[in-house]
């Protein structure tokens, strides 16, 4: 008796979960293209998470008065309504002169714009300094610019040949 109930109850169980009805509301994923005009990103080691290639394995970041501008771009999803631990946030950022109306900016020069990727999942958060790919940035008026963005951040530092490509071709305006 025993026995067929233990077999009884998952039936009865995926029986019920599928008579519910799982009103579950799927919220949409965001996405956000920014400038921030006058600022300049400070960035240091996160001596938290290490450094087993001679570099941090992340950083810490913030933003001060400057005389460069930050471009910013979100990405923030919930995931699927009935899974958990799948939500992201991302934050992909970098310093660039607003004089010139155009410019690229390219592997080593990625590290020195102070190219970061802030990556915050239901895992530690993590921020990844990018020294591979290719920003390319046009200026549209005094307000907007439109970046395209390829580049690669490398998930383990100490083995660069896995890379994780990071692609977004838009127009970013100032906020004001």
């Amino acid at each position: 008796m025993r026995f067929s109930l233990l077999l009884l109850f998952p039936i009865l169980l995926l029986t019920g979960l599928a008579a519910c009805n799982l009103d579950v509301e799927q919220v949409p994923d965001r996405y956000e293209y920014l400038i921030l005009p006058d600022q300049s990103i400070v960035a240091t080691p996160d001596t938290t998470y290490g450094g087993t290639t001679g570099t941090p394995d992340s950083w810490n970041y913030e933003l001060e008065d400057g005389d460069t501008h930050v471009a910013l771009y979100i990405f923030e999803t919930q995931g699927e309504p009935t899974a958990i631990d799948d939500e992201v946030f991302l934050q992909f950022f970098f310093e660039f002169d607003p004089v010139p109306n155009s410019f690229i900016l390219q592997d080593s020069v990625l590290w020195n714009a102070r190219c970061m990727l802030d990556i915050d999942c239901y895992c530690p958060p993590i921020v990844y300094r990018i020294d591979s790919g290719k920003i390319i940035g046009t200026k549209l008026d005094e307000d907007s610019w439109h970046f395209d963005i390829d580049v690669q951040y490398f998930p383990n530092p100490a083995d660069r040949t896995l890379s994780v490509p990071l692609q977004v071709s838009e127009d970013f305006h100032v906020i004001k």
